[in-house]
């Protein structure tokens, strides 16, 4: 049987080599195989036994956060956010995708038939490693992802659900202005663990902007697949800029319209119903696709590849 997240992700793939009709070709051909490669590794998980399929992933995730942390402790991993970084990036060369990475193997400890001492040594290695990377959004996604795991086994009654939801909406409300002021206001930085306390965006809210405004010149099918970069020069007048918009929904809005947008939510709509019966493997894409909305980590199959596995 085919599944619905692999077509999704496939027509996504056609789609973006499709803007090279009226994109940049190079750029358009260049991101068309990473979709592609999603697509492939979904369908292929699917065809699977669940059971060996998350329980490989668990032991390839725990080798990654094992070298990671040797490498640490040994003061041998490359400091790829910077040589004054104290943030444990490698060998994912980012810290935020590493922090991906280490929370995913953290919610596979919750994983039914593990031995307590096995889940509890591997949920222990996974959330240092993440715990070292000082990444924010990471160790945000990850207790979601626990709480959904939780919530989920628990089978919370409806009523339950609605209240808890009600009462975080308010709370949201409260508090989503001053944190918003304080997201968006520059600050410097951190590249330690003074960074876990603190709010600022570093400039996100900028990227998205010019993510947004790109979209709004061509609404329904975008300007083209890797195009935003060159729309990011343009309209800051500086090369100094990263190289993608550190939001998944809105660099997709700004190259690949709202056509984009809908194959990109199918695959994630499909992809968390084919999870429901299994709460690890939906707290996985759950927490990816949370992490995937504030950062770049599509672009980094090995913080993409677990999520995508678990929707197969």
């Amino acid at each position: 049987r085919q599944p619905a997240a692999a077509l999704a992700l496939l027509a996504l793939a056609g789609l973006t080599a499709l803007s090279a009709l009226w994109g940049q070709p190079g750029a358009a051909l260049r991101t068309a195989p990473l979709p592609a490669l999603y697509a492939a590794a979904l369908w292929a998980a699917s065809l699977a036994d669940r059971e060996t399929v998350l329980r490989r992933l668990r032991q390839a995730v725990l080798l990654v956060a094992a070298a990671g942390l040797a490498a640490k402790l040994s003061g041998l991993a490359p400091q790829a956010a910077g040589p004054e970084s104290d943030r444990l990036a490698w060998p994912v060369t980012y810290a935020n995708g590493l922090g991906l990475v280490a929370v995913t193997g953290t919610l596979l400890s919750f994983l039914p038939g593990l031995s307590r001492r096995s889940a509890l040594a591997g949920g222990t290695l996974c959330t240092t490693v993440a715990v070292l990377t000082y990444s924010r959004s990471a160790l945000l996604a990850g207790a979601a992802g626990a709480a959904l795991v939780l919530g989920r086994r628990a089978r919370a009654p409806t009523w339950a659900a609605v209240v808890a939801a009600l009462a975080l909406g308010v709370v949201a409300g409260e508090v989503a202005q001053p944190l918003a002021a304080r997201f968006a206001a520059p600050a410097p930085d951190e590249r330690d663990a003074r960074r876990l306390l603190d709010v600022s965006g570093h400039g996100r809210t900028e990227l998205w902007r010019i993510a947004w405004d790109e979209g709004l010149e061509r609404p329904f099918a975008g300007v083209g697949a890797g195009t935003w970069a060159r729309a990011a020069i343009a309209d800051r007048g500086t090369t100094a800029l990263p190289a993608n918009a550190h939001s998944l929904p809105l660099e997709t809005f700004a190259e690949l319209g709202l056509a984009g947008v809908a194959l990109l939510a199918a695959f994630l709509a499909f992809g968390l119903r084919a999870t429901w019966a299994e709460p690890v493997a939906l707290a996985v894409v759950a927490a990816w696709a949370l992490q995937a909305t504030a950062d770049w980590v599509w672009q980094l199959p090995a913080a993409t590849l677990p999520a995508v596995l678990c929707a197969g």
